[in-house]
């Protein structure tokens, strides 16, 4: 059995493998349950790994908040170091208490610490 910081040690060195797969990603870092990712949220994480630009359209309850907070801004930021993740909505409120809420809800839930 491995002790924690063995294991942090086994995923950090791991982590690389995780840029053609932010869904593995999101499972076995940030530690979300396979069962709660549903197709919408695997088609957007897919299209930000696949595409320089991606558009997602606007719905209620498509997952799009919760999507680029708990899977696609810590994968990228953590995947692809160093780089810079550019966070933007249609009104301040929206980035500041929805989307930052749900990527600190993401990085403070991980299986390994991430930092901020």
């Amino acid at each position: 059995m491995l002790t924690a910081t063995a294991e942090h040690k086994s995923i950090a060195r791991s982590i690389i493998g995780y840029r053609s797969d932010p869904i593995g990603f999101a499972v076995n870092v940030l530690g979300m349950r396979p069962d709660y990712i549903w197709h919408k949220m695997v088609e957007i994480a897919e299209a930000v790994r696949d595409y320089q630009k991606v558009a997602v359209k606007a719905g209620h309850s498509v997952s799009k908040t919760y999507s680029m907070g708990h899977i696609i801004v810590p994968w990228f930021k953590t995947c692809f170091q160093p780089s810079t993740v550019m966070t933007t909505a249609p009104s301040d409120t929206q980035v500041r208490q929805q989307l930052w809420r749900e990527i600190h809800a993401a990085i403070v839930g991980a299986k390994v610490p991430l930092g901020g």
